[in-house]
């Protein structure tokens, strides 16, 4: 083997292993693309079990799992508008 030949070999391991690490972090990515309440937990669950089936399958359920977005508060109407600064 040529150095050639391992300049390509690294490559070629380094881009699986980004696939992999890509692959591994979806439930991550889909909570924050969703805007759930719980990515942070569902980071770190994805982080320290996702590498078991069990772990894995387990935050994708939560990560697409519904959820109530906060609702925002009516704007007031009128001279009352402007809030107070501090």
């Amino acid at each position: 083997m040529n150095d050639a030949d391992e300049k390509v070999l690294i490559g070629l391991i380094l881009a699986i292993g980004l696939v992999g690490l890509l692959v591994y972090f979806v439930p991550t990515m889909i909570a924050k693309m969703r805007g759930h309440p719980d990515s942070r937990k569902i980071f770190l669950t994805n982080l320290l079990f996702g590498w078991t089936v069990v772990g894995l399958i387990g935050s994708v359920v939560w990560a697409c799992s519904a959820f109530e977005k906060p609702q925002q508060l009516p704007k007031p109407k009128g001279d009352k508008a402007n809030y107070p600064r501090f």
